[in-house]
């Protein structure tokens, strides 16, 4: 500052930081603007009720049963969701598959026993 002070007059001196003075007030003014602008937008957002419902992923209970928790929970995951059982009841798989080669021949129901006790 002092180096442009040696080399102009004055007035001139004083004119460029009239504009610098105003130039930066206007730059801090539009920067606040656009602030509070962002801002209200983002607080309408967050307080705008949202009036789009989708009521295909909607699950309503016409019985007269009470769900528990664990069930309104198990519903909230959606249709792409299996409960697992803790044990797999390799017994009732034994005895469905039993029940399913019955009428197939001996050779057959062997090979099926051999590849399924591997």
């Amino acid at each position: 500052m002092q180096n442009l002070e040696d080399h102009l007059p004055r007035e001139d001196m004083l004119a460029l930081q009239n504009v610098v003075r105003h130039t930066s007030e206007t730059i801090s003014e539009q920067l606040a603007d656009t602030h509070a602008r962002k801002i209200d937008g983002l607080i309408s957002k967050l307080t705008r009720p949202s009036t789009v419902v989708d009521q295909e992923k909607w699950v309503v209970n016409i019985s007269k049963q009470v769900l528990t928790p664990v069930e309104i929970m198990a519903l909230r995951k959606g249709l792409n969701f299996s409960i697992t059982t803790t044990e797999v009841p390799v017994s009732k798989i034994l005895s469905s598959i039993e029940t399913g080669i019955y009428s197939l021949s001996q050779s057959a129901k062997d090979t099926i026993r051999t590849c399924l006790s591997r």
